[in-house]
């Protein structure tokens, strides 16, 4: 399935942060997602949880590999929702060597810019 990803980036003394949505063009519906690159690990929160969150979350681990943790469904408190897109997430952490943030930074910009 072809995602067509846009998402916005922040670069952080400690970390990096994208936050965007994956568009799934068969069927017309937006994922939004976080990934937080820290110095040895990196985030990933995927929402809302549909059959598609499954497939993005596979797109993803295409370039970072297995997680270390997760995936794992997690409840947001009702007073943080801001609408009926902001349910569960689905979170995942990979850890990584501190050599290996930057090459594993750039396969996942790769992926989201469509490469």
């Amino acid at each position: 399935m072809a995602w067509i990803f846009t998402y916005e980036r922040e670069e952080r003394d400690q970390y990096t942060r994208f936050d965007g949505s994956a568009e799934n063009p068969s069927r017309g519906q937006n994922q939004y997602w976080c990934l937080i690159f820290g110095p040895t690990w990196c985030s990933l929160d995927l929402w809302p949880l549909w059959p598609e969150t499954y497939e993005l979350f596979e797109h993803f681990s295409s370039r970072l590999g297995p997680p270390t943790s997760g995936p794992h469904h997690q409840p947001v408190a009702a007073d943080l929702m801001d609408g009926f897109d902001e349910g569960p997430i689905l979170a995942s952490v990979w850890n990584f060597p501190p050599e290996e943030r930057e090459g594993r930074m750039d396969d996942v910009v790769s992926l989201i810019d469509g490469g």
